[in-house]
């Protein structure tokens, strides 16, 4: 999906809802499927969701996607986003795996594009993970 923000302010974006090294998005690899949902649920790993860098993921993927350039996103969020400056990033891998255990998001594709939903369990989550970082 495009999204109206280069790879650069997607990372100040990043930067500003997590300060650990280990960002919650990435470069899409030549290697990686991110538009299919099999991807996402292969090598499984353990990965709980109330760490602050699943908190600050959840916000920032939504945040990401309210710059669509095909329309806002409301509780949703593409499985890559193209940015204006031709960069493909993605969420993170475990996290969207933790996110997909907990059932805190469902999958859906769209034409050729993977989106996941916010389930009502996932919206509270959101909700929670808001609220901490504006109390930070």
């Amino acid at each position: 999906m495009r999204v109206d923000l280069s790879n650069r302010d997607i990372t100040k974006l990043s930067e500003r809802f997590y300060d650990g090294s280990s960002k919650p998005i990435t470069i899409v690899k030549p290697k990686d499927k991110p538009l299919e949902i099999a991807w996402w649920q292969s090598h499984p790993k353990k990965e709980g969701v109330n760490s602050a860098r699943h908190h600050a993921a959840i916000k920032m993927y939504l945040e990401i996607a309210l710059s669509a350039k095909s329309g806002r996103l409301l509780d949703s969020f593409p499985a890559q986003f193209e940015c204006s400056d031709r960069v493909y990033l993605r969420p993170d891998k475990g996290v969207i795996k933790s996110f997909l255990d907990k059932r805190l998001v469902t999958s859906r594709l769209i034409g050729s594009q993977l989106f996941f939903d916010l389930t009502e369990t996932g919206k509270a989550y959101a909700l929670i993970s808001a609220e901490s970082y504006l109390k930070r």
